[in-house]
């Protein structure tokens, strides 16, 4: 797909911010942890095995109040070291389409990582 016009990034990028610098209600938020810890308990009871990863964006959306509360929530559920996490985090920024959703080559990327990840395990 063609890149979007700098004005329509911007103008997603903004509405994006906006959204993701409103909280999420705590105990809404941990009403989700909870289901998510049951399903996750319940498949690894299964013997699967389960692995964490934060999907990457626009890194100026990082640390926005609902990612940072989702994140704190997801790690103080699920601790590394108890749990398995998969780091997408690297020194080159995530190219997006819109803030959130990555580029094809940048999705393709996640998912070789992912692969790499599977295989060691």
């Amino acid at each position: 797909p063609a890149a979007l016009d700098p004005a329509v990034f911007e103008g997603m990028m903004r509405a994006n911010r906006q959204h993701l610098s409103k909280k999420p209600d705590p105990e809404w938020l941990e009403r989700r942890v909870q289901l998510i810890g049951g399903h996750v308990d319940a498949l690894e009871r299964r013997g699967c095995k389960v692995v964490f990863y934060e999907m990457p964006a626009d890194a100026s959306l990082k640390d926005l109040a609902e990612p940072a509360a989702i994140r704190a929530a997801m790690n103080a559920r699920f601790p590394e070291g108890t749990y398995r996490w998969l780091d997408l985090s690297r020194d080159t920024p995530w190219q997006t389409t819109d803030g959130i959703h990555l580029t094809v080559p940048e999705a393709a990327e996640v998912v070789r990582l992912m692969e790499d990840f599977a295989k060691a395990l």
